[in-house]
């Protein structure tokens, strides 16, 4: 034991060496003019409706693999591409009012696709190893105080590192923010705690497990309970690994110190690990007992802000909106209703919903189900979906609410990830139309005017919420901007991630993911191994894709990622199993 010790003690003390073979932030491996001048074009003009907002569910125009899998870029052909078609033939796009392209920026995008369309990357980087990452993760336990190991986690990035063709620096980046504000989103803390990178090329991040107050329910564990990508690397054929790896292991006390970014953001982000983690109640009730809110009291004291409008971003019905003050900050309850009739029309009945003292019995609305935004200890934001009688639920109904942009993988609003990914700015922007626009009278139409605030007030209130929220978020992800970048134009990271995690999978990002270097090996590989083939990795040989749910749902307890691994003698797989 003492020989394999001394082996990781000079491995280790040559990470820093290895450091600088890592990934390097801003160079740019595809140095051709026409990448480097065609991809901010497609930023300037396009990107706010087909990456951004995805007003074409599927087109990400930042995003080379959604434009040629959806036949809009077919390289090498201008007049078979929809995107040429539409902005250099039609000239339909931009929509009228968005600013035309010149004609110096058509002809580069013209002779971009003729060229086949390049996108610059991330930069010329060599291949992040398994073992590198492991020597980083002990490098950075041996440089933490003794006492504070076992609380130290770690996100790795390597996945994207490795991927050379499709992911840019922006994208990069974007995930950096995107990992910071889902950690942050899941806290019950007080303070803002960006994960800190441990190479100077932030392929991996650390974070101490007390600082979001995950080690009081340990959340780790509940994590790797569902983490179809955790694998133990001491039982492979590489000695200097298994030795690595066990060393972390008695360093932190966690088999899986390290998750992957990516699939985090994606996955801890929504039921069932998004209620786990932030120990949501099973009623809105008891959510707002947690809130120190009492909404009837509210009601009956004119101490909320009311609005309702016709339609919103997630509903073609009604919808209406309080606002109550909590001990953190706002509390916004939505009221949501499958139809715009009957007690669903809030113009007619616009006092509900119905309660023992509600004085209005004649004017109450019947709603369908709801969404609650509330402000989180730290002034991010966290989110509680609910059906008509307030009983927590995983998703809307698509027949109350639905997401155009698919951000869950269906147009299915799911708690948590659909709503960090809508509400960019934290409460979205609404005018109301029931204070002028309601038909009741007398002592019901008083209560209206006392619940429903002028248009000035309301945005006040609006003014502020957001304020507070970007804030928080400057602190969260400020750091990752650009120079003169301003907090309000900052994409919203969370939806691209997980839009991205949720694509189909060819052979490079399967290899990628595994940690395999050589691509045409493991096509070989597949090729003859009828196990492998088994498995369902049949399509990759023969140039095709396969499903991301294919490659990491579980199958009993073990993912088709970890058999895989398994297979080709990369590590054994590590799962949680329940009492």
């Amino acid at each position: 034991m003492s020989s394999q010790v001394s082996m990781v003690d000079c491995a280790v003390a040559t990470l820093v060496l290895l450091a600088t073979s890592f990934i390097a932030d801003s160079a740019v491996a595809d140095s051709s003019p026409l990448s480097e001048q065609a991809y901010p074009i497609l930023k300037k003009h396009c990107a706010r409706c087909h990456s951004e907002d995805l007003v074409v569910p599927g087109m990400d125009v930042l995003d080379r693999q959604s434009l040629t899998d959806g036949d809009y870029l077919v390289p090498g052909e201008p007049d078979e591409s929809a995107i040429w078609q539409r902005v250099g033939v039609d000239r339909d796009m931009p929509p009228e009012g968005e600013g035309s392209l010149s004609e110096a920026e058509l002809s580069v995008l013209k002779k971009w696709i003729e060229a086949d369309a390049p996108y610059p990357s991330i930069g010329d980087r060599p291949f992040v190893s398994n073992k590198q990452i492991l020597l980083a993760v002990l490098d950075q336990l041996r440089k933490t105080e003794v006492n504070n190991r076992r609380f130290k986690r770690f996100f790795s990035f390597a996945n994207l590192n490795n991927n050379w063709s499709s992911v840019t620096n922006e994208e990069y980046l974007l995930h950096q923010a995107a990992l910071s504000k889902t950690a942050n989103s899941l806290s019950w803390k007080p303070r803002i705690v960006p994960p800190r990178p441990v190479d100077i090329n932030r392929t991996l991040f650390v974070i101490d497990l007390r600082d979001y107050g995950w080690d009081r329910t340990d959340v780790w564990q509940t994590l790797l309970s569902l983490y179809p990508y955790g694998i133990r690397f001491e039982e492979t054929a590489d000695e200097e690994l298994n030795t690595i790896a066990r060393q972390v292991r008695l360093e932190c006390g966690s088999e899986v110190p390290v998750l992957r970014a990516d699939w985090f953001i994606s996955n801890a982000s929504r039921p069932p690990l998004y209620h786990d983690i932030m120990r949501l109640p099973e009623h809105t009730k008891q959510l707002e007992r947690m809130l120190d809110v009492d909404t009837e009291k509210d009601y009956s004291n004119d101490r909320l802000d009311r609005a309702g409008f016709a339609t919103s971003g997630v509903s073609g019905q009604n919808r209406l909106v309080d606002r109550h003050e909590t001990v953190y900050g706002m509390y916004w309850k939505s009221f949501d209703f499958r139809s715009s009739t009957s007690r669903g029309n809030i113009f007619q009945f616009p006092l509900g919903p119905a309660f023992l003292q509600n004085p209005f019995p004649a004017q109450t609305f019947e709603h369908d189900g709801g969404e609650m935004i509330f402000t989180l200890p730290n002034r991010l934001q966290g989110y509680f979906l609910t059906d008509g009688i307030g009983k927590r639920i995983d998703a809307g109904p698509e027949d109350v609410v639905s997401d155009r942009l698919k951000t869950s993988g269906t147009s299915a609003i799911v708690n948590g990830l659909s709503c960090m990914a809508c509400h960019k700015h934290g409460v979205i922007r609404f005018e109301d139309t029931v204070r002028d626009g309601n038909a009741v009278f007398g002592q019901a139409r008083e209560k209206v005017q006392s619940l429903y605030p002028r248009a000035d007030r309301l945005q006040a209130r609006l003014d502020q919420d957001e304020k507070t929220f970007l804030s928080a978020l400057q602190q969260a992800i400020g750091h990752l901007m650009l120079p003169g970048e301003e907090i309000q134009t900052y994409p919203e990271p969370i939806g691209p991630v997980a839009r991205r995690y949720s694509q189909d999978l060819g052979l490079e990002a399967i290899a990628v993911e595994l940690g395999v270097e050589d691509v045409q090996q493991l096509q070989q590989t597949i090729q003859r191994s009828s196990r492998l083939r088994s498995l369902g990795l049949g399509p990759l040989a023969r140039g095709q894709r396969v499903k991301r749910e294919m490659w990491d749902s579980l199958s009993g307890t073990i993912s088709t990622f970890q058999l895989t691994a398994l297979e080709l003698d990369l590590g054994s797989p590590h799962r949680v199993f329940s009492e």
